[in-house]
């Protein structure tokens, strides 16, 4: 069966190619890979401002081409397509001559297993049986899905495509030799401070010293973030979602941070003083290095944020690997409120650059001296 996740994947990070080998590209009913991904894109972007349903029928046919039917399928093809779409509808190839796809605009997951997915798969069971005897596999996905849940690939639903062109493959390598320098640098340089805090922390309250906690990186992958524990070992982490949900509707009060809790009671005496120069992130220096994070880059949410989250919002962990620090950090930190910080995420997703990169990096610690909103 065609994985769903898989489909996710490609279809939400995959930029429109040109592709002039397709078949059944004679009708104006089925259109190239370049013309449906760009059309795919564009409801995307629909569906994220007017949270109208869309739902995308995806066939797959590796396996069709291996019995060398590909003249009687491309006949059979237009067939099926006039009679299972609509004038609104679009059909076009995902992958030339491999993955088939149909954008249902305005139509409900329901209504599409009811009425088209069925309609398409009877059609498709009676060619097979009679005419081509391969298996086609069908899935039907939906844009926006009711629910997120955590898992190891969070399945998101809407965000721009990447654009694969070879500017954006030179920076993103540029950056990951940045980030492996700078975070083995970085772990050399502070280990003497990781020594004295690691001292500080175990003599200041029962509990490990490092913090583990599941954080949400590129592309919805689920990952362990490492932080210097600054909380009590027992701490409760309803408080925090609590507030998170507040957070992000606009109902948290006005002094409170992004992320941080203002006068958390939960924080201990040393932890009070790493939150306030963000010593208590230095462990992500190893984050940096496995390539889990970048040194900038949007906060990495937690899974239960991820759940609040208005469909735009994605947008800041869909599209760019995660970073210790961020335009976020250096520009607005905990004096903003939530929307303003993912706005200024895309901001930084839609100009970012190597030297916008080194901007950021210089700018930290002079935003980590003043420690203006950090709580």
């Amino acid at each position: 069966m065609l994985q769903i996740q898989h489909l996710l994947e490609q279809v939400l990070r995959e930029s429109p190619e040109k592709n002039s080998n397709c078949i059944c590209q004679k009708t104006d009913r089925i259109h190239s890979e370049q013309q449906f991904k760009s059309e795919l894109y564009k409801e995307r972007k629909r569906t994220e401002r007017t949270k109208s349903p869309l739902t995308v029928l995806f066939l797959n046919f590796s396996r069709l081409y291996e019995t060398n039917k590909k003249k009687v399928w491309d006949k059979e093809l237009i067939s099926i397509i006039s009679e299972c779409t609509r004038v609104t509808d679009y059909a076009g190839w995902y992958e030339c001559n491999r993955i088939f796809g149909i954008i249902y605009t305005d139509t409900t997951l329901e209504e599409a297993r009811e009425i088209l997915l069925d309609k398409v798969k009877k059609k498709i069971g009676a060619l097979q049986s009679s005419v081509i005897n391969a298996e086609i596999d069908c899935v039907a996905i939906t844009f926006p899905m009711k629910e997120i849940t955590s898992s190891d690939s969070i399945a998101f639903t809407i965000y721009p495509s990447k654009k694969d062109t070879l500017k954006e493959k030179v920076y993103l390598s540029a950056k990951r030799m940045l980030d492996l320098f700078a975070a083995a640098g970085g772990i050399l340089f502070f280990s003497p401070l990781f020594l004295l805090l690691v001292f500080l922390i175990k003599i200041d309250s029962r509990g490990p010293v490092f913090y583990v906690q599941k954080r949400v990186g590129e592309g919805g992958v689920v990952f362990n973030l490492y932080k210097f524990r600054s909380m009590r070992n027992d701490a409760n982490e309803s408080i925090h979602r609590e507030y998170v949900t507040r957070l992000i509707k606009g109902c948290a009060q006005k002094n409170s941070g992004v992320y941080k809790i203002k006068d958390d009671p939960r924080v201990t005496r040393v932890g009070k003083y790493l939150r306030k120069l963000s010593l208590d992130e230095l462990p992500q220096f190893f984050n940096v290095f496995k390539g889990e994070m970048s040194l900038v880059g949007p906060r990495p949410p937690i899974p239960y944020e991820t759940a609040e989250y208005d469909l735009w919002h994605l947008r800041r962990v869909m599209e760019c690997k995660p970073g210790v620090t961020g335009l976020w950090q250096v520009e607005g930190r905990s004096n903003t409120n939530f929307d303003e910080m993912v706005r200024l995420d895309l901001k930084y997703i839609q100009k970012r650059s190597f030297f916008l990169d080194l901007l950021i990096i210089i700018k930290t610690p002079w935003a980590l001296m003043t420690t203006k909103g950090a709580f």
